[in-house]
């Protein structure tokens, strides 16, 4: 297990600086760390962030070959919410707190998803009905824009797929969450998220070397694991690529 974190964990920052050098074009209309409030999820960013994930699929990073625990892994994928909150107009992050009824990783902040179903025709089709199943957000509500690198999860017996999608505002408060699934819903803006005192980088258990990003959410919860995975590729390589300088310890 402590493998897969180690190659999950080297991953990501070689994703991030294999980006910046290979795509230093795309990467360079993006904000310093003294202005990340001017980003707006607009229709030219969203298509440079589709962009991104075009070329980042096309990169060496994309043929890289996980090693798993068993032979056929199984299928599965996660929607990251991008959004707006509608009281301020930031851009936001969407996430979901498990239900303590859930058999495995109940009280977890997760994103949207779950295994692929044989009536799937695609994992972004997965990531689709497992939103509506889980917050109830349609898949006519939902712009998606790419998927980024498949990781394996902690068990290293499943392959999972993140799927970048834009969902338009956000009003927690409307949002009709399926209370057996999830027990919480939360968002977390752009600024908020690149905030010195929320993320921290952690040594991985009693390692020396291996650094595993946290961010503190509200109520005391904690994004990790998996998901806090997927959120640092994902602000690393799409969203703020040219700004290394925010993820100390890697």
């Amino acid at each position: 297990m402590m493998r897969s974190h180690r190659r999950v964990v080297e991953r990501i920052s070689l994703l991030g600086d294999a980006f910046r050098r290979t795509h230093s074009g795309l990467a360079a209309v993006q904000p310093t760390s003294s202005n990340t409030g001017n980003v707006t999820f607009d229709s030219a960013t969203l298509d440079l962030y589709s962009r991104r994930l075009a070329e980042l699929a096309r990169s060496p990073s994309a043929k890289r070959v996980w090693k798993y625990a068993v032979e056929n892994p199984r299928k599965a994928s996660v929607l990251v919410p991008l959004g707006i909150d509608p009281h301020d107009g930031k851009p936001c992050v969407l996430f979901t707190v498990r239900s303590s009824k859930l058999r495995k990783h109940r009280g977890e902040v997760s994103f949207p998803g779950g295994s692929k179903d044989e009536e799937d025709k695609s994992l972004v089709m997965t990531a689709l009905r497992e939103t509506e199943e889980e917050i109830g957000f349609s898949p006519s509500r939902i712009q998606v824009l790419g998927e980024h690198l498949r990781l394996p999860d902690r068990s290293e017996r499943m392959e999972v797929t993140p799927v970048l999608a834009y969902v338009g505002p956000i009003d927690k408060s409307s949002i009709q969450y399926n209370q057996s699934e999830v027990a919480d819903v939360f968002t977390l803006t752009l600024d908020e998220l690149l905030e010195p005192d929320r993320k921290s980088m952690m040594l991985f258990r009693d390692t020396t070397d291996m650094w595993v990003p946290t961010w503190k959410g509200p109520n005391d919860v904690v994004i990790w694991g998996l998901t806090a995975y997927i959120l640092d590729v994902t602000l690393r390589t799409i969203i703020f690529p040219d700004m290394k300088e925010l993820y100390p310890g890697t």
